[in-house]
């Protein structure tokens, strides 16, 4: 599912993830269960629908608070806050990419803190926070450098289009 998800064929990695929440209803592992579920969320956000995102994520959150998953929980909740992103609701993705950060920072987890401001770098600017956004995805840049991230194109984007803003 990942593989195809990070091709963008959202619509394979969904089949991919479902067959393996098929497997994993059938066994007791419920770490990875919440893992799979966030990971639906998130493609179910890159085709368009992130109201079956938010529903995925809900249950992710769930699972892995429930096993106590620090790391899974920072992601789930980035990958939430793309999906209220997606919707619009900027304010609250805002919460949820800063839940992240903090577990991010908690865990010193360098990948997840470049995407937890990559995220509260969009929602800033769309909420008209220019400076803020671009502190953010400055930092965000440098951490998603250290890992030659495939986000780091859409950030240094991000960077220019606000340096251009001023």
């Amino acid at each position: 599912g990942l593989l195809h998800a990070a091709r963008g064929d959202h619509e394979e990695a969904i089949r991919w993830y479902e067959d393996s929440l098929a497997v994993y209803a059938t066994i007791d592992a419920p770490w990875g269960e919440g893992i799979y579920w966030s990971n639906l969320g998130d493609s179910y956000t890159a085709i368009g629908e992130p109201r079956k995102a938010i529903v995925a994520h809900e249950r992710a959150l769930g699972l892995n608070r429930a096993v106590k998953d620090r790391r899974s929980e920072g992601y789930t909740l980035g990958n939430f806050g793309k999906a209220h992103a997606a919707l619009g609701e900027h304010r609250e993705a805002i919460s949820l990419f800063e839940q992240q950060l903090a577990i991010a920072e908690e865990l010193d987890d360098v990948q997840s803190k470049g995407y937890a401001r990559l995220g509260l770098s969009r929602s800033l600017a769309e909420i008209g926070e220019r400076a803020a956004a671009l502190a953010q995805a400055r930092k965000a840049l440098i951490a998603l450098q250290q890992f030659e991230d495939p986000n780091v194109v859409e950030c240094r984007a991000l960077l220019t289009r606000l340096e251009g803003e001023r």
